[in-house]
Order: C-alpha cells, then sequence, then structure tokens
C-alpha cells in the first residue's frame, strides 16, 4: 500500500472515531429521573423487581437487571447509588442482592402509614428463597423505592444490611432443600461498563491510526 492510501485510510479512521465519540459519551447515565413515582407502594417496587423473573419484561424502560433506571420509581439517592455503585468483588446487583435470576418474586405490603411502606419480596431459587424488604416514601409525584434490606431478622440487625451500608451482602437463604438454585453473592459491579469499554475501543483505534500515519509520514520522507 502506498503511503498515500495509507495516509487516506487512517484519516478515514479518525473521521469514523470523531463521529462515534458523541455517541458513546450519550451513552452514559444521564442527570435527573424522567419517570413520576408508582401509584402505590406495591407497584413501586413491582416495576422494580418484575425484570428479575420475567423475560417479557427485558425491554422496559425500568431494568435495573441493565441498569436502565432513568425511568425506575426510586428516590434520588437510591439512583445515584445504583448508578455509581462502590467496587467490589463479583457481580452481583445490588437491587435483587443475586448474580443468577430468581424463578419468581413475590410482593406484599407490610404497612405503610401514608409517608412510609415496607413491602416484603420473596426471591425464589426452587427450594431455596430468601427475603427483601424495600422501603417506599411518597413523594408529591407518588411512590418512590428509598431504601431496602434483608428482612426475617430482629431491627437492629435488619438495618445494618441496608442497602447503603457497603458492601452490600446477601441475604439469608430459607427454605433449604433439594433443587434449589444459589443466588450467588453481589457486590456493586460497575454502572456504565459498556460505555467504558466502547471508549477505550474508540482510544485504541485512533491510537492505532496515529501510529500508522506516522509510519506513512516516514515511508515518504526516506523514499524522498
Amino acid at each position: 500500500m502506498s503511503s498515500r492510501r495509507l495516509k487516506l485510510s487512517c484519516l478515514f479512521i479518525i473521521v469514523i472515531c470523531l463521529f462515534l465519540l458523541p455517541a458513546a459519551a450519550g451513552a452514559a447515565p444521564s442527570g435527573g429521573p424522567t419517570a413520576a413515582g408508582a401509584a402505590s407502594p406495591e407497584a413501586a417496587v413491582t416495576a422494580l423487581v418484575t425484570p428479575f423473573y420475567d423475560p417479557t419484561a427485558g425491554n422496559n424502560a425500568c431494568n435495573a437487571v441493565t441498569g436502565q433506571l432513568q425511568d425506575c420509581p426510586v428516590s434520588d439517592r437510591l439512583r445515584q447509588l445504583l448508578q455509581n455503585p462502590v467496587p467490589a468483588l463479583g457481580s452481583g446487583n445490588l437491587v435483587g442482592r443475586n448474580q443468577n435470576p430468581p424463578g419468581n418474586v413475590s410482593v406484599g405490603l407490610m404497612d405503610n402509614d401514608g409517608q412510609t411502606a415496607h413491602v416484603n419480596t420473596t426471591w425464589q431459587y426452587g427450594a431455596n428463597a430468601y427475603n427483601i424488604v424495600f422501603v417506599v416514601i411518597n413523594q408529591p409525584d407518588g411512590w418512590v423505592v428509598d431504601d431496602t434490606y434483608c428482612g426475617g431478622l430482629p431491627s437492629e440487625q435488619a438495618q445494618a444490611t441496608s442497602i447503603y451500608n457497603s458492601p452490600v451482602g446477601p441475604c439469608q437463604v430459607i427454605n433449604i432443600g433439594s433443587g434449589g438454585v444459589n443466588p450467588g453473592m453481589p457486590s456493586t459491579g460497575n454502572a456504565g461498563s459498556s460505555t467504558n469499554v466502547l471508549l477505550a475501543a474508540l482510544a485504541a483505534l485512533l491510537l492505532l491510526a496515529g501510529s500508522a500515519w506516522r509510519i506513512a509520514g516516514k515511508s515518504a520522507r526516506s523514499r524522498k
């Protein structure tokens, strides 16, 4: 390949990378939420947990499994935590405190004083299960999830398992029997990892294009 054609190829790569960079940057989580709160505490929790066990909910606007949180009925501080988790070992999800999808998640209201409600969820894995309690608060635009902790524990121990107490650990598995599936150990994961991979790939392409451009320039000068 001639130095002229090599330079043209490098220029083409650079132009493509510059065209894709704004799209990659736009893929990162944006600022504030776009959805209002839910009509009830149970509805808020159901919107958050359904994509974990229902394959038909994979394209829901609220999908904590894939990190799509802008349309989820959650408080600002919980959204901030879920979008910027603290790095830790493992690859579990903070909402479900799991790595593997459950067979089903049942939702039931525990109490509601009009301002704060507690909703119990049972995450079922065959013969195994565990409980997560969702704390839901009433805001002017509706009910939003604000905190979670493990169920079936004395009050003080339960509060120690708050999602805001890092590292977030799994909840105690109950109803252990044959054929159960281990939900897996959770961790905070890394929000926006796909965006970071794309940006890294574009940076590598630009670096390779720059190196090829310099080589082509040196080759052209050596022929003179």
